[in-house]
Parts: structure tokens; sequence; C-alpha cells
């Protein structure tokens, strides 16, 4: 069906009669035909315009013609069907024309792409160049909110709007702004561990150790000052990197009994609807809360035919009860966990530390008691200030 039969709406009929061409001469004669098949001499289908069917009605029945099948189709028909309920009628046509011309504006911006600056600060960037919720697509300058954008925002290298039904996505891309080193003078290294020196390299500064040497917590590594060929003193600061063997110990406790959370398969669901900046309720299921329950939250856009997007955003929340139940550890299973235990610390100490060896050793009795050592190089010079009098 083209077009236009489409909003003019045709009907079809299946005649059975003994003179099938008088039949389709006369209809011819009083109406638009748009399709004719001829199975035999007394039976034919034909189609006619939606507007023609009463005139097609009158000759068949004054022809004595039987007819099988009369079926309407198109928009009018569809509109003739519900024609003694005017009010769903207007109330559809009203709500497909506000959809229509709610869809040539903008209700939702969202920022891509920051990391440091805030979707607030862009947004609001946008909104002083004249791009902003609630704009028309076809008023919208983008090029120039863009370029403002760029212009304003030192931080931002690159930006782009495109549309996504009533969603503007902001892509942006933040520069890479590097920031010169805040070299002080007044800074010596020190040992942030005992340990024995493997090596030292002083980028500024004078070192104090050698390979091989013992040092202690808060001992000095690297000096500020360098000494002058002609005598005295030169305050420079004191940067640089010094590598120890270290030992690190740790203890870790672990229950052979703990309390675990398991769902029980329960859960209750809330949808709300967000449009223009208010919320409508479409059921509330958590007047009688679980005693235990976790819940979450997912929210988005609704679609039109999965491509355009509306500027009505459903939230929905789910609540999952669950129970606290008593679990026991296996002796295998409390040291594997303290082992990992440990070593998180030792990652959280040390991020650089180089392990050559562990000793460990552990004890079971409520709680599982883990005790290890571990050896490795790690870098242990870390800044402190003085005061130049």
């Amino acid at each position: 069906m083209n077009f236009f039969g489409i909003i003019g709406g045709r009907v079809n009929y299946k005649v059975n009669c003994v003179k099938t061409n008088e039949i389709i001469d006369k209809v011819r004669k009083n109406a638009t035909v748009r399709q004719i098949i001829v199975k035999d001499d007394n039976f034919v289908e034909f189609c006619v315009a939606y507007k023609d069917r009463k005139a097609v009605d009158k000759i068949l029945k004054e022809s004595c013609v039987e007819c099988l099948e009369r079926r309407g189709s198109g928009f009018v028909h569809f509109l003739y069907g519900y024609r003694k309920r005017a009010g769903l009628i207007t109330g559809i046509l009203m709500t497909a024309f506000l959809l229509v011309y709610m869809l040539q504006f903008i209700w939702d911006i969202r920022v891509e792409g920051n990391e440091k600056i805030s979707d607030l600060e862009i947004i609001e960037l946008l909104e002083k160049n004249g791009f902003y919720k609630g704009i028309r697509k076809r008023n919208a300058d983008i090029e120039r909110a863009v370029n403002m954008l760029l212009v304003e925002e030192d931080r931002i290298s690159w930006a782009a709007i495109n549309f996504e039904g009533t969603v503007a996505h902001v892509e942006i891309k933040e520069a890479k702004i590097f920031k010169k080193e805040d070299k002080k003078e007044n800074v010596n290294l020190v040992a942030s561990h005992d340990g024995i020196i493997v090596r030292a390299d002083a980028l500024s500064g004078s070192s104090s150790v050698t390979k091989g040497d013992t040092v202690t917590k808060g001992q000095l590594l690297v000096s500020a000052f360098v000494e002058k060929r002609t005598g005295g003193y030169l305050l420079k600061g004191a940067r640089g990197n010094v590598w120890a063997q270290t030992k690190r110990s740790y203890i870790v406790t672990v229950p052979l009994e703990y309390n675990e959370k398991r769902y029980t398969g329960n859960s209750k669901t809330s949808y709300t609807l967000s449009f223009l900046g208010r919320d409508i309720g479409i059921n509330n299921l958590f007047d009688s809360r679980y005693e235990r329950s976790d819940s979450y939250e997912d929210c988005g856009n609704l679609n039109l035919f999965e491509r355009i997007v509306l500027p009505i955003e459903m939230k929905k929340q789910t609540v999952s009860e669950y129970v606290s139940c008593k679990v026991k550890r296996t002796e295998n299973e409390a040291l594997k966990t303290a082992k990992e235990m440990a070593k998180e610390r030792l990652r959280a100490d040390s991020p650089d530390f180089v392990l050559a060896d562990i000793s460990e050793s552990y004890t079971v009795e409520d709680v599982l008691v883990y005790e290890c050592t571990f050896e490795g190089v790690e870098d242990i010079a870390v800044p402190l200030e003085f005061d130049v009098s």
C-alpha cells in the first residue's frame, strides 16, 4: 500500500456473481478501482478508495451480488471505527502533535570525556553562550557554543555537540597541562625505612651514603648542600632515588567464622518518570521494606522505536532482600585470605617494592593469626624540609 492508500484508506471486496465483467464496469464508472483480481467467471476481488465504499455497496446491493468479504484498511478507516469516541481520537492526535513538537527541543545535556572539569562547569559555560536545556534545535548555534567553550576554558582542547533525539551529547577532550616541578632548595632526602643501601642516585645535592651502608629510618641519605671547589657549601636542594634491601613484617588476623550476605531472591521494583524536572511515580512498592536489603537504581531516557530519545527519563529502583548467614572457613581458606591481605598491605605501604624472599608462620585457634616478613628492594628516599636561617 502506498502512502496515499495508508492515509486515505481503502476497502477490499471479494464477491461472488454471475457476470463479473458487468459488475466491474459498473464499479469503475462510480469509483476509483485500485486493484482487480479475477479468479473465474463467478468470483472476483477488487479494491477501491475508502471514500467510494458507499457507492460500491449500493451497486452490489442493486445487482444482488453476494459479498463474501469486505475489509477496510488505512488511517481514515481507523478513525471511522472510533468515530463515536471522539475524545480518545482527539487525545491521541494531541499527544502525537505534542510529542512531535517536543522532539524539536533539547531537554537534556550530557557531557562525555571529562575527568577534571565537572559537568556543571561545562553546562554553565554553554548556557552563558546561548546553548541550554529547552532550546529549539534549529535555533541552537552549535558552532558558536563549541568555539566559545574552547576559547573560555583552557582545560579543553577539543569539543563537539551531537543530537540524539532530545538529548545533546557534549563530547570533549581535556588538554594536558604540564606543571613545572616545584623544586625546593631546603629539602634533604632521608630514609623512610631501615635497610642496606643497594644503589644511590643523587640527581641534585650530595649523597651521604654508598652501596653496602646500613641505614636506619630518618637517616640522611642525600644532602641539600653541595661543597664548592673554592670552599664552603652551596644550597641546591636534594633530589634522587636511594634503593635499599629492606624487611617489612605484618601480622594478619582472619576469623574462621564470619557473616555472609545471601540474597533470598525476593525483590521489589519502583518506577518513576521524570519530565521537565518533575517526578511522577508510576508505582510505589516500598511501603513495607525488607528488614535487610540492598537498593539498586537504574535510569535512562525512554526511546521511541529504539531510535528517538524522548525528553522523559525513567528511573527504576530495585530493592533486593538478603539474610545474614554464618559461614565457616577452612584453615586453608583462612590462610589464603590472610596471605592476600598481607600482600595488599605491602602494596599500600610500598608500591615499588621488589619482592625477593618471604618468611611466614601462622597459628590457629578461633582465628587464624598469620605472621610474615617480606624481604626485597625498594626506594627508601623521602623528602624532608628544613628551615634555612
